[in-house]
């Protein structure tokens, strides 16, 4: 589904956060690029027993919170992913996801 041996960078606000099973999934919507709109992009990572196990609680993230995220994208080019680290702009804080 993801494809590992690449990597990608999004910088963006996050719209919806949801620390559920199987995932935790989120969305964001990119930073705009010169004279274009941003792109909603659906990011997920591990279970939130997993998560928690690295430091993440329900309430890391929240909407509107502004981050950079490195991410393995989906293979087939959509606008998706597979969330490997979270940067928070505002607070300079990193997550592993």
């Amino acid at each position: 589904m993801y494809d590992g041996a690449k990597t990608i960078t999004l910088r963006g606000v996050v719209t919806e956060f949801r620390w559920t099973n199987p995932h935790v999934a989120f969305t964001i919507m990119t930073d705009r690029a010169k004279g274009q709109e941003g792109d909603l992009w659906v990011l997920e990572s591990t279970s939130p027993g997993n998560l928690a196990r690295v430091g993440w609680t329900r309430t890391s993230v929240k909407t509107n919170d502004r981050v950079e995220i490195l991410v393995a994208p989906l293979r087939d080019g959509g606008h998706g992913g597979r969330c490997l680290m979270l940067t928070f702009l505002d607070r300079k804080e990193k997550l592993e996801c």
